[in-house]
């Protein structure tokens, strides 16, 4: 069941990356840029499997947590972090997108990463 997952996840990061981006849309007359929530309707998960997607203000960088509602953890990474991480808790919130590509997201002691 954990491979499952984190496979899911990692599939879900891979696939959000190129979703976020190409859902992007021009600012608007106040200059705020918005970023469409495709990722919901291009992705298919198993049964009972719920995810929660964001993305900063530019598109350029995300947040996305799955978890099986009959299960315990919730899993989830970054677009700026080379790990995965879990929470105790099903379809326990993620924090916020980073600011940019490159920064991590502020993981807090809820999540420990997965070895």
């Amino acid at each position: 069941m954990k491979v499952k997952i984190l496979t899911v996840c990692v599939a879900v990061s891979l696939m959000g990356a190129g979703s976020a981006f190409a859902a992007y849309t021009a600012a608007d007359s106040n200059g705020t840029k918005e970023v469409g929530t495709t990722i919901k309707a291009t992705l298919k998960f198993s049964a009972n499997v719920t995810s929660e997607y964001k993305n900063n203000t530019d598109g350029t960088a995300y947040v996305i947590g799955t978890s099986h509602t009959s299960g315990t953890k919730t899993y989830a990474s970054s677009s700026g972090d080379t790990r995965i991480f879990m929470a105790e808790g099903k379809e326990t919130t993620t924090p916020a997108a980073p600011a940019s590509s490159d920064a991590s997201a502020n993981f807090d002691s809820t999540w420990t990463p997965v070895k």
